[in-house]
């Protein structure tokens, strides 16, 4: 080995050296002659160490054969360009690995888009959707109709996910009016309340065997000698069904809501059919134009008018009175359930251009123009039938009198029992028309703007409160192509617009598709049924 020792011995010299010359121990005044002697010894030690190896270097270079150097540079050459190849052969398979596993994940599929996090869903998207885009109008689609999601998101430039752990100024990201959703609360998992001894059942039904389990569950409950408390609740003494523990019974106060849905829901598919029946008939006659066309032919068949009268007589008589509610929340359960009864009943009919009032109307146009019939059995029976009817408030807007739907007007009398004979009407005198319902409705606003695209009415209510409400769910945007209705809004205040909002969730409802409704006919049916208190929303809607 070429000067080994004294390349060594160099080494070590300067690697003691510094100790022998002082250190941090020393007082730093003193070490300033030490330092200049370990600087000239680490130099001339760096120097020999670089000298010994140019030495080592011409030695190798005149002892070894060129040829060895020739077949070393080979190998070297070799080996790189081995290691290249594979290098890049497993950059590749990373490279087509992380593709595949990216392949369905948004970010993927739309690299232009952000991927937004937001801690509530958009107005226009399901309850239990995922993921959606918005467009530049502010109508939002969730991934859940993958067409029209892909279609818009290939061209929007967020997509949206929801995150109920996201922060709540997330929904500031997306566009109005959704921007003004407000997020879930979040929740946290309360501690188990402490159980004392004296709440539970006797050891024996929580711990008895198999074939005894409930057998003797059930016999301990209907016990009522035994009847053990269960974490402070008494234990259900009826409906056990499969199980050890079934649904306790009905309160009083439960069993009467039941009562009152049930009844309700009947007496409006009574009436419901009874109009539609009448609507049904009155189709089928050849005059099918406008209102003067059916008059005229009306007027000059009397035995027709008699008929009619005569069966929705029949019809409405055998009805029984409907009931009133002096309980809100009674009066409250009554309204929905008789509109629920009464819009299956029209479905079924196929009433599809007659309201209530619509009927009505039809009705005492029949009776205006065949005054001879007011002073027959039937005519008196009928008038007595509409006294009746008049009488509910359901069916006349704007002359109740008390808090709840079905309250009784004070001003009109008490109507008279069914199939009764009224007293006759004086020929020729017309019978007063029910109150025609505003426009508008109930909406506070609404008339203010009328029926509008929903980007005339963004510009017109910016700045007043309100929001803007589109009249057929955007959802079902791909049944309207080339149809205007379906750009129609109205100015609403947001309990208005979430009022609307909840009845087209209860209409078209949600399932794995994402609606129960498949073609453009249901969802105008729907809208029909919607707005069926809103002559101006049905006009504009061709309805």
């Amino acid at each position: 080995m070429v000067g080994f020792r004294s390349v060594l011995r160099v080494f070590v010299a300067s690697l003691i050296l510094p100790l022998a010359c002082g250190g941090d121990d020393t007082p730093s005044g003193t070490t300033a002659g030490r330092g200049n002697i370990q600087n000239r010894l680490s130099m001339n030690a760096i120097k020999e160490i670089d000298r010994r190896i140019r030495r080592a270097r011409w030695w190798l270079r005149d002892a070894l054969p060129c040829t060895s150097f020739s077949a070393l540079g080979m190998l070297i050459t070799w080996f790189r360009r081995f290691a290249s190849t594979v290098v890049v052969a497993l950059l590749a398979g990373a490279l087509a690995l992380s593709n595949v596993a990216c392949a369905r994940s948004l970010a993927a599929r739309y690299p232009h888009a952000r991927m937004v996090k937001v801690c509530g869903r958009a107005l226009d998207v399901e309850v239990d959707a995922l993921r959606w885009v918005c467009s530049e109008e502010g109508m939002c689609i969730s991934d859940m109709h993958e067409e029209v999601f892909d279609r818009m998101a290939r061209s929007s430039r967020m997509v949206f996910e929801y995150d109920p752990e996201s922060d709540s100024r997330s929904v500031l990201r997306m566009p109005s009016p959704h921007d003004e959703v407000r997020c879930r609360d979040r929740f946290s998992i309360l501690p188990p309340p402490e159980v004392k001894d004296e709440w539970l059942p006797p050891s024996e039904v929580l711990l008895a065997d198999e074939q005894r389990g409930c057998t003797l569950f059930a016999e301990e409950a209907a016990d009522e000698s035994k009847a053990a408390a269960f974490f402070g609740q008494p234990l259900p003494k009826k409906g056990l069904t499969g199980g050890c523990m079934g649904p306790g019974p009905l309160t009083v106060r439960q069993q009467t809501i039941a009562a009152v849905r049930g009844h309700l829901q009947d007496l409006g598919r009574q009436y419901g059919a009874a109009f539609g029946e009448l609507n049904e008939t009155l189709s089928n006659f050849p005059p099918l134009g406008p209102k003067i066309g059916l008059r005229a032919f009306l007027n000059t068949h009397p035995d027709i008018v008699r008929m009619l009268i005569t069966g929705l007589d029949k019809k409405l008589n055998a009805i029984p009175e409907l009931p009133t509610y002096d309980d809100p929340e009674l009066a409250a359960v009554a309204a929905r359930a008789f509109e629920l009864g009464y819009g299956a009943s029209i479905a079924e009919a196929q009433l599809r251009s007659l309201t209530v009032l619509a009927g009505f109307e039809l009705l005492h146009m029949v009776t205006m123009n065949v005054a001879v019939l007011a002073e027959s059995a039937s005519g008196k029976a009928f008038n007595a039938a509409m006294t009746r009817i008049r009488g509910m408030p359901l069916f006349v807007p704007g002359t109740a009198g008390g808090v709840g739907f079905f309250l009784r007007p004070k001003a009109l009398p008490k109507p008279p029992p069914a199939n009764a004979n009224a007293p006759a009407l004086k020929p020729g005198t017309p019978t007063p028309p029910a109150t025609a319902p505003p426009p508008f409705g109930n909406l506070s606003r609404a008339a203010e703007f009328g029926v509008k695209t929903y980007n005339q009415l963004r510009i017109a209510v910016k700045g007043t409160g309100l929001e803007v409400h589109h009249l057929i769910e955007q959802r079902f945007l791909r049944y309207f192509n080339g149809d205007e209705r379906i750009n129609l809004s109205v100015a609403v205040t947001a309990a208005e617009h979430q009022a609307f909002t909840n009845k087209w969730h209860y209409a078209i409802g949600y399932g794995n598709a994402g609606t129960n409704i498949t073609n453009k006919e249901a969802i105008l049916t729907a809208a029909r049924d919607i707005y069926k208190n809103y002559p101006a929303i049905l006009r504009a809607l061709d309805l």
